[in-house]
């Protein structure tokens, strides 16, 4: 809540968070090049999930009190066969499990009973 409250009071002109491409992703850190030119920042991500994003995503980093932080990766562009409310993870080497809203679970496309 705060951090939304101090955002809200900016200046719509200034910019509070960056993209750019992942370069090296190691020891829950990454290093990015953004518009700045190469920077360090802390992964964040939902309790229970982990991840060290690939070289060459596209992230988004915001500054905190506590150093910057990537807060997320875009999502590339593909067919996937997703509705609202469904969840895919995947791995950059074609790996992915799929919830669906029927309750039905697809590990690399192949339904689990």
């Amino acid at each position: 809540m705060q951090l939304t409250k101090r955002l809200i009071k900016r200046k719509r002109t200034e910019m509070i968070c960056s993209s750019g491409k992942i370069s090296a992703g190691a020891d829950r850190r990454i290093s990015t090049n953004d518009i700045d030119g190469a920077s360090q920042s802390s992964i964040v991500a939902p309790f229970g999930l982990i991840c060290i994003p690939a070289s060459n995503a596209d992230g988004v980093v915001v500054p905190t009190s506590a150093g910057s932080m990537c807060i997320g990766m875009r999502i590339p562009y593909n067919n996937f066969d997703l509705q609202p409310g469904e969840v895919m993870l995947y791995s950059s080497g074609g790996a992915t499990l799929v919830l669906k809203n029927d309750g039905k679970i697809y590990a690399n496309g192949r339904e689990l009973t």
